[in-house]
């Protein structure tokens, strides 16, 4: 579907994958969140990818969150591509500059 022939794929709590100190061969282009609503994640853990330095210039970071909750605080070079609600939850699709 990607068209690619090299990739990476991790599927791991982000919170263990964080203090795990990933050492990943460069940084993502693409980051999907969609932590469970309620434990309150999604903010630090925006901030512990920016932190880490583990995206890349101009990577993709999905995010998903309850409408009820609102947007998380992301970081400043995250630029917001597109926006959308279905129902209840929320989705934003950013930019790293």
């Amino acid at each position: 579907t990607l068209d690619s022939d090299q990739g990476e794929t991790v599927q791991s709590p982000a919170t263990r994958f964080l203090q795990q100190q990933p050492t990943a061969a460069s940084a993502f282009d693409i980051a999907f969140l969609d932590p469970p609503f309620a434990d309150g994640l999604l903010a630090s853990s925006c901030e512990e990818l920016e932190r880490a330095n583990l995206l890349a210039t101009g990577a993709l970071i999905y995010l998903e969150f309850a409408k009820r909750d609102g947007a998380p605080v992301v970081p400043e070079n995250w630029r917001l591509h597109r926006d959308k609600k279905a129902g209840a939850v929320c989705y934003q699709l950013f930019v790293r500059d």
